[in-house]
């Protein structure tokens, strides 16, 4: 009678070894892979740093939308005063008549629209910035 052959028993071929090879470098591979609670750890350091940025955002589009109005009021103010010195140096120099006074003030008058047309795109701007952020 023949002793029944077990795996054991069978020699060690190439084959074998590649797949144990395969096998450990997969093990290898996967003890480097992060752990779950790695994974979640990063993902809420992640939010965290979001929310850091979001603050940041919000503080400069604060600094921008303040710098904006600054700037725009300080151009309104030197604009109508420059009209206002325009129109009182005109009818100075050349005392106007009633009628080419009313010109010039109608003028001025469209120069305020104007100004006021910007001043309402400015905060066009505004909102878009905000709404952006």
């Amino acid at each position: 009678m023949t002793k029944k052959q077990t795996h054991l028993d069978l020699p060690v071929t190439k084959r074998d070894l590649k797949e144990l090879a395969t096998k450990k470098e997969l093990k290898e591979a996967v003890s480097k892979l992060a752990t779950k609670e790695e994974l979640l750890a990063t993902k809420e350091e992640l939010k965290q740093e979001i929310g850091r940025l979001d603050q940041k955002i919000g503080f400069v589009a604060e600094e921008v939308k303040d710098e904006l109005k600054n700037e725009f009021k300080e151009t309104l103010r030197a604009t109508e005063s420059r009209v206002l010195e325009a129109i009182d140096d005109f009818a100075k120099e050349t005392q106007a008549s009633r009628e080419e006074r009313i010109i010039v003030s109608h003028q001025a008058i469209r120069d305020r629209k104007v100004l006021e047309s910007h001043g309402k795109r400015i905060k066009t701007l505004e909102q878009k910035i905000f709404a952006s952020t």
